[in-house]
């Protein structure tokens, strides 16, 4: 949002754990066990519940991430789909109890935006639930899951080149032995190209921390590409070294969320005024960013340009979805430790221009 800053938004640029403060009271992931990738986590529980167990389907929410849902379809024939509505925010979520009747069944849920609290069936002969956190790391919902088992992929929300970790949370009878590794590495190539694209996402970050140019930036957008289009076809579990683990783990205990809510809570206070403005908002509960839901393309390309002619650059969660439901569209605009009250007073001056002479913008 600096305007004297190329490439604002998206990847984390490199920072120091240092200068990101401590949280006194996350100890929610005590049984837990850190991987390169969510994929991987994801994978790693299917696995493993496979082997006491001949897993019948595995339920995926009907909007999710595209490139995950590609990648389990990939490895996975017995994958189903299910209705779920990411845009309606209640205190909790009830599904259709038919869903969990088959304990043979995996169901993944997704903790839509950190504000999804959901209600399970207390039926000990229930399917295993799995709940993704990756957009909701440290969300009320995440530290007090009462799913099975959760997984998160750590890099959405820790300034890590990779990283995601599964963990048993409190409560929950499910047995996992961390040490099985599920995995033939024999090959040295395959841990090479992960170690790879470790480092080329570590040299994009680290060229954003000094980006000032339209040159730096292609040159770093070139190298986390590389990196991404390599994971999207990539279907083993590699193990995480330990210089990567010693890495992940040095920012795993820092307090992301506080960051999070005193910039949305500010924000908030100002924006929600603006006419035609959709912000997802649970009072208590911090989103993943500032969530804006909209019901048409149009209007999600209109204010996307507008930002990026303003050097903001928003995500869009997720593009490729199909969704009987009011909203349809999502643009996630980051607000996390990156950003000061300056930063944000200058998203809001853009955003409050958007949408004071909305309907010029044609």
């Amino acid at each position: 949002m600096n305007k004297e800053i190329v490439g604002y938004g998206s990847f984390f640029h490199k920072i120091e754990e240092t200068q990101i403060k401590e949280s006194s009271s996350i100890t929610f992931f005590q049984d837990h066990k850190l991987f390169y990738t969510g994929r991987h986590a994801i994978k790693f529980i299917i696995e493993t519940i496979n082997k006491t167990k001949d897993v019948e389907t595995i339920w995926l929410p009907k909007y999710y991430c595209q490139h995950v849902t590609a990648w389990i379809k990939h490895n996975y024939n017995n994958v189903g789909f299910y209705d779920i509505d990411p845009f309606e925010i209640n205190d909790i979520v009830q599904l259709d109890p038919s869903l969990f009747q088959n304990p043979n069944d995996i169901v993944l849920l997704n903790n839509f935006w950190g504000i999804f609290n959901y209600d399970l069936p207390n039926n000990p002969t229930r399917a295993i639930v799995l709940e993704d956190h990756s957009h909701g790391w440290l969300s009320n919902s995440c530290i007090n899951s009462s799913a099975d088992i959760c997984i998160t992929s750590l890099r959405k929300t820790l300034p890590v080149p990779l990283g995601a970790m599964a963990w048993i949370p409190e409560g929950s009878s499910l047995k996992i032995n961390w040490e099985d590794t599920l995995t033939n590495i024999s090959e040295k190539t395959t841990q090479t190209f992960i170690v790879n694209a470790w480092d080329s996402i570590d040299k994009a970050m680290e060229l954003k921390s000094n980006c000032s140019t339209e040159e730096n930036k292609q040159e770093y957008l070139e190298l986390y590409s590389f990196a991404e289009n390599y994971l999207h076809n990539q279907y083993e579990i590699i193990p995480v070294t330990i210089e990567h683990s010693e890495y992940i783990n040095a920012y795993l205990t820092k307090d992301f969320q506080s960051y999070k809510t005193e910039n949305l809570n500010y924000l908030h206070s100002i924006i929600s005024t603006f006419k035609d403005l959709d912000i997802l908002w649970q009072d208590g509960n911090t989103t993943f960013g500032l969530n804006i839901p909209f019901e048409r393309r149009t209007d999600f390309d209109r204010l996307k340009s507008h930002l990026i002619e303003n050097k903001i650059y928003p995500s869009e969660l997720w593009p490729g979805n199909s969704v009987d439901t009011k909203f349809k569209y999502l643009m996630n605009i980051h607000v996390d430790f990156r950003y000061n009250k300056t930063d944000l007073d200058y998203l809001i001056e853009t955003l409050s221009h958007f949408f004071r002479f909305k309907n010029e913008l044609v």
